[in-house]
């Protein structure tokens, strides 16, 4: 089985201020998960530390309180190494700024001889609403876009992709081609993409097929995973970004010294960023301008090109055209640190084309005609107690997201900013569905003078409809040729309709749309 796992650091992440060193914070977690604006109770952090430190503090407002481990003062278990620390909801409340997009920053956890960890509280508030809940079993529920699933600690601390996504095609259909996986106090970490099925050619990658082993009969080609639930968003720089793994980097030729990220360079800027070492990769903060004369200026960072899919990027993704991209640089030092206002010589960057890739590697195949522009994802959360109702509305909104269609503030850590879903990340060339359960359009018949049936309905870009016949609602039939919604930009979801002919001899007709993501 060729599984091909990618780690990624973005901005600032919720990992040690100061050098890192046992003691450690394993895992965190609040109770509750998500902590509602009408929330009146005391809110428990609490972190499982290894090492043994002697003491923790929380850093709140520069001022450092006790956590305790003694089984005192709302700690659960004396002597757990699970340390914990209460707040009131206003603490946690007041720092949900605008800008923190219900994600406040609360401050650090500290053990006694170790770094400074930074938290993160995620926030439910009735902008979000209380989204329908549907109890499958026991362990199980699930809202229109999220499925919860109970885990263990040891499940949480030894992931396995394989066995989760086997649970969730128990009961789905085959319709998704990549799944997300948000651990509720997994093991702190980066988040991370694998691969399961590769079919495009062209990209650095070997063809391969491994999605019978999770579960899915051909369609699945891979996953996403967020050990940290306060760095997921589906509209934001993280998700484009661990999407964007399925195709980018692992390029032969000039790019490969950057795999799984990009080198050093212009090309660097966007969503997939460079990499810094051990498959790690972080944000190249910076824009180049040419000076004319073979060479480049060094600019401030635009914050939208870390959500936005430069034109290389969008080549390996099949949504661009060979000849709509341009050449890019990378640098001849990669060692070499630039600063603003600084000028690269002609002589210190070598420029790459996509022609040099192809050269490399071969052309994409598919193209960009005839690829996929539709790509739908499910997202499965995994806690150690199912979900309340606030908490499975929360990233039931937060998977929506991803199929905005506007800029719109995220936050990601420590970072927060303006950027682009998946959609605008791709200049309006693929669309992303995130919901799980299928639309069901609203119909509607006009019988026309000449005797036909106008179907009429709201549709969806990207998607397909296939009108269908019944005569006894028990048997159903193609009635015509399926029609597709094209992906187009600026996006328009038009008010559709189908012109179908009734059967002569027919007393009565029954008419529905099967819809095809």
């Amino acid at each position: 089985m060729k599984t091909i796992f990618i780690a990624i650091t973005s901005g600032t992440l919720l990992f040690p201020a100061a050098c890192t060193a046992a003691p450690n914070v394993f895992r965190s977690w609040f109770t509750p998960t998500v902590v509602p604006t009408n929330f009146t109770g005391m809110v428990r952090y609490e972190a499982e530390i290894t090492g043994e430190p002697a003491s923790v503090g929380f850093n709140y407002d520069g001022v450092s309180r006790p956590m305790r481990d003694d089984g005192s003062n709302g700690d659960r278990v004396a002597g757990d190494a699970v340390w914990t620390c209460l707040f009131t909801a206003n603490e946690i409340l007041s720092r949900n700024t605008a800008n923190r997009v219900f994600h406040p920053i609360i401050g650090t956890c500290n053990p006694a001889g170790a770094g400074a960890f930074n938290v993160v509280a995620e926030v439910w508030s009735s902008q979000m609403g209380l989204v329908p809940l549907r109890n499958v079993s026991a362990t199980a529920q699930e809202t229109d876009y999220v499925v919860n699933y109970l885990a263990t600690k040891a499940q949480l601390a030894n992931f396995n992709p394989v066995f989760w996504a086997n649970r969730f095609y128990t009961n789905h259909g085959d319709n998704y081609d990549f799944l997300n996986f948000i651990h509720i106090a997994g093991v702190r970490g980066n988040r991370y993409h694998f691969h399961i099925r590769n079919s495009v050619q062209g990209i650095g990658l070997p063809l391969f097929e491994d999605s019978a082993v999770f579960g899915s009969a051909g369609r699945l080609q891979g996953g996403s995973v967020f050990p940290i639930s306060s760095f997921y968003d589906g509209g934001g720089a993280g998700f484009a970004h661990e999407t964007g793994h399925q195709w980018i980097n692992f390029l032969s030729g000039a790019f490969a010294t950057g795999v799984p990220h990009w080198p050093k360079g212009n090309v660097a800027i966007n969503v997939m960023g460079f990499t810094i070492g051990g498959g790690v990769g972080g944000n190249y903060s910076y824009t180049f301008t040419s000076n004319g004369s073979g060479g480049y200026v060094v600019g401030p960072p635009v914050q939208t090109n870390l959500t936005t899919f430069n034109r290389m990027e969008l080549y390996l993704m099949g949504l661009a055209a060979p000849a709509e991209v341009p050449a890019y640089f990378v640098l001849n030092d990669q060692n070499q640190n630039v600063s603003n206002g600084q000028t690269l010589t002609a002589g210190e960057i070598s420029l790459v084309t996509v022609n040099d890739v192809i050269a490399a590697n071969g052309p994409r195949v598919p193209d960009s005609t005839h690829s996929q522009k539709l790509f739908r994802t499910a997202t499965i959360i995994l806690s150690e107690q199912l979900l309340d109702h606030y908490a499975m509305s929360f990233y039931d909104y937060f998977t929506r997201r991803a199929e905005a269609r506007q800029p719109h503030t995220y936050a990601e850590g420590l970072a927060s900013s303006t950027g682009n879903p998946f959609y605008v990340a791709t200049s309006g060339r693929a669309v992303m569905v995130t919901k799980i359960t299928d639309d069901v359009p609203t119909l509607r018949m006009i019988r026309q003078a000449d005797g036909t049936l106008r179907l009429l309905f709201p549709a969806r870009i990207g998607v397909s409809y296939q009108p269908q016949r019944s005569f006894d609602l028990r048997t159903w039939s193609n009635d015509g040729p399926p029609l597709r919604i094209p992906v187009v930009n600026p996006p328009v979801d038009p008010a559709t309709s189908i012109v179908l002919t009734p059967l002569p001899g027919t007393n009565q007709t029954f008419y529905r749309l099967q819809v095809s993501y």
